[in-house]
């Protein structure tokens, strides 16, 4: 029998409590936690042996968890322009990285940066994955929707972020499905149908493979969970419906009159990196797929800075 992985978990806020309960899910020891001050990390220590019944060593510095802790993999979900930092310190120690999403940010060259870190990561041997758990919905799309991709829309309302942290915490997860279901390609003849701090839409074409795929991306900030979240696949609808029923939180696609079930798809972002890190395989958001991701993120983004 292999050992259970030993992760830690960088940042351990509203995402990084559920990193830590989907990887001891998944078959993994969370042993450690980094936080920004030892106040913090105790409360947040408490907190996940509270509501998860997972016990920590707690660190406020990353280099002492590393001297102290025999770690598999870390997961990274502090703020994004935190991202870059941790990413290196665990290449350096030679462990796999499962980092939220975007990879990176607030480099001059965040393409190239992230290519060296990868590129530095496989040479090693280590496993990286970036968590944008909504490509994991591709396989469910494809089977409900036949044939060649022509169109692909998307549109999320989650609470709290405006202009571009909007974009920041919404691109990754347009691009990541885009890309899983279409594969990897290239941006052209893009443009903002609305662009306000609030409502943000993007139109454009997706190459990949030949294929000229019509693309639309809608963000707006909502006021309050939970996050909206629709796709729309050769015209088709399909809206992601959440409850609580008996108990358990359930998920949906509904579309056509019908209702699809879906998975917890953080849950099954997470069980497929802690697979590859086990079995030494390729994660389902490849470093390809990162990249990809990335330049979609940085071309966004500069168009947004120029309106």
């Amino acid at each position: 029998m292999k050992a259970k992985p030993r992760i830690a978990i960088c940042g351990v806020g509203h995402i990084g409590k559920y990193h830590a309960r989907e990887f001891v899910r998944a078959g993994c020891d969370v042993v450690a936690i980094l936080g920004t001050s030892a106040t913090r990390v105790n409360e947040r220590a408490q907190m996940l042996k509270d509501d998860f019944g997972v016990t920590v060593t707690g660190y406020d510095d990353v280099n002492t968890m590393f001297q102290k802790e025999m770690l598999d993999a870390i997961s990274i979900c502090t703020p994004p322009n935190a991202h870059r930092k941790y990413i290196e310190v665990a290449i350096k120690e030679q462990v796999g990285v499962f980092v939220e999403k975007p990879f990176i940010t607030n480099t001059l060259d965040n393409i190239t940066v992230s290519r060296d870190l990868l590129s530095h990561a496989t040479s090693q041997n280590l496993i990286v994955g970036m968590n944008t758990q909504w490509a994991f919905i591709a396989p469910y799309l494809h089977e409900l929707v036949h044939g060649d991709i022509q169109s692909f829309g998307m549109r999320m309302a989650p609470p709290g972020f405006r202009g571009e942290g909007l974009l920041l915490e919404c691109v990754p997860h347009f691009s990541s499905v885009l890309i899983a279901l279409c594969g990897v390609g290239e941006l052209q003849n893009t443009s903002f149908k609305t662009c306000t701090d609030d409502h943000i839409v993007f139109v454009g074409e997706y190459i990949s493979h030949g294929k000229n795929i019509q693309i639309e991306f809608d963000w707006e900030r909502k006021e309050s969970r939970p996050t909206d979240v629709h796709f729309s696949v050769n015209k088709r609808t399909f809206i992601r419906h959440a409850a609580n029923r008996g108990g358990k939180y359930i998920q949906a696609l509904q579309h056509d009159g019908c209702e699809t079930l879906i998975p917890d798809f953080l849950e099954e972002s997470i069980k497929n990196f802690v697979d590859c890190l086990q079995n030494k395989k390729t994660p389902f958001v490849s470093s390809e797929c990162i990249i990809t991701n990335m330049t979609i993120q940085e071309h966004i983004m500069s168009l947004f800075g120029k309106t």
